[in-house]
């Protein structure tokens, strides 16, 4: 399996987006933040990374899928 496939290097991509993701969400919840909408685009590559990020799939499962 290829290096940009394993669980470590999705694990380390999706960091910086959860992390992102709580702390927007927290702001609109606390109110404190002057955004009223936000809107996330997303392609399959990126879903999959979600679902991989919750453990909701694996790596190798998703590259077998994607690849195949």
């Amino acid at each position: 399996m290829d290096l940009f496939y394993s669980e470590e290097q999705i694990s380390v991509s999706t960091t910086l987006f959860f992390s992102e993701l709580k702390q927007n969400l927290l702001a609109a919840i606390r109110k404190t933040s002057p955004v009223r909408l936000r809107l996330y685009s997303a392609h399959d590559v990126t879903l999959m990374n979600f679902l991989i990020g919750f453990n909701l799939t694996n790596a190798e499962l998703a590259y077998q899928k994607h690849i195949i």
